[in-house]
């Protein structure tokens, strides 16, 4: 995670937090990565990239919401919260933290995309899917790898818009 994108949203230097995020960040598929550069879109007026790295990032990692909406009840269903690589929660809740609070309106759009009908629905979807799939034997899988990735896809597609 580089800090050099976070250090700016705080300074309120929303055009230099975008081009350091997009020239740190630039071909990591790394969901702190994701969520960093959806915020720096936010804070320059950017709102369907907004939209589209946030609508990412919450699938990879869906404990985001947890983040996004400071609670710390369990995920439905005994979902961990993660669909990638395990992050330390804590650490990145550290280094954001300050830059999600201080860019204008940016809590309050991510709340508001939290709760929209149509992102608790993908969430659901996904989170079944990913119970299905990839938390079982070969024998009992519902659904393939490529299955995922086109819901994914789909999900993240709609979800943009």
């Amino acid at each position: 995670m580089t800090r050099g994108a976070l250090m700016h949203l705080e300074q309120l230097k929303f055009e230099a937090a975008l081009r350091e995020a997009k020239k740190n960040l630039k071909g990591e598929w790394d969901v702190t990565a994701m969520v960093i550069r959806a915020f720096c879109e936010y804070a320059v007026g950017n709102h369907a990239a907004f939209r589209q790295g946030l609508a990412s990032s919450l699938i990879a990692l869906p404990w985001l919401r947890l983040f996004l909406l400071n609670q710390s009840k369990p995920l439905p269903d005994g979902d961990d919260g993660f669909r990638s690589i395990r992050l330390d929660e804590m650490v990145f809740s550290k280094f954001v933290r300050l830059a999600y609070h201080v860019v204008p309106g940016l809590t309050e759009a991510c709340k508001s995309f939290l709760a929209e009908p149509q992102v608790l629905m993908a969430e659901a979807e996904l989170r079944q899917y990913w119970k299905g799939y990839w938390r079982k034997s070969d024998a009992e899988r519902v659904g393939t790898h490529e299955g995922w990735d086109e819901l994914v896809g789909a999900r993240t597609q709609r979800l943009a818009g």
